[in-house]
């Protein structure tokens, strides 16, 4: 195990239902047109002021650059998740910056197409890639309180509830503002209980 990710240069992913590919300039315009205007989606969402982008350009500016951070704090990488012949339908980040081994993830999928298991499979491959192929020894994910469905997502992948609150804290605290919600921890062990014995991954990967 490394004190730190190794860096990827490339990586593609693939589960039974979902693809994941590093994110691209071009991509700001699809996403934008899954975000605009739906509240759905862009009220929960902790990355954005507001509630969502305010246009195009600002999603081509963020997905200029698929990974972030540095080897010594932790590396960011942000990928477009892709569903059947349907092309990109949402996005999925996996976060070391100021906690090198543990990784955060954060993700949206586009209202139409949510209940399709797509959010899940991009949890699992997520996961795996962080733990079998950067180092990670846990990840870690938060919820806006109220957002039930991604909290069933991320049981479905193994996470626990490490902390709730309603006013006082038990273990810590998430929030936008003044936006509650709910941390969640996964390790390898809790990976591996919930993964189905037929799900089948293929990772490839290219490191500096």
């Amino acid at each position: 195990m490394t004190s730190h990710p190794a860096i990827l240069v490339d990586a593609h992913l693939e589960g039974p239902r979902v693809r994941l590919r590093p994110l691209r300039p071009s991509d700001g315009p699809v996403a934008f047109g899954l975000l605009h205007e739906r509240p759905e989606v862009t009220r929960w969402l902790l990355g954005f002021s507001g509630g969502g982008p305010r246009d195009p350009d600002e999603l081509t500016r963020l997905y200029t650059h698929w990974i972030g951070g540095s080897p010594e704090a932790g590396v960011n990488y942000g990928f477009a998740i892709e569903f059947e012949d349907e092309g990109m339908v949402g996005s999925i980040s996996l976060r070391f910056e100021g906690h090198p081994g543990v990784g955060n993830v954060g993700y949206w999928v586009g209202s139409d197409f949510w209940r399709r298991g797509v959010a899940t499979d991009a949890g699992r491959l997520v996961a795996l890639l962080a733990f079998e192929h950067l180092g990670a020894w846990a990840m870690t994910a938060e919820v806006l309180e109220g957002n039930h469905a991604s909290a069933r997502v991320l049981e479905k992948v193994g996470y626990v509830r490490e902390c709730d609150f309603q006013g006082q804290p038990l273990v810590g605290r998430i929030c936008e503002g003044d936006r509650p919600g709910w941390t969640y921890g996964l390790t390898p062990i809790d990976l591996e209980r919930a993964l189905p014995k037929e799900y089948a991954a293929k990772i490839e990967v290219r490191f500096s």
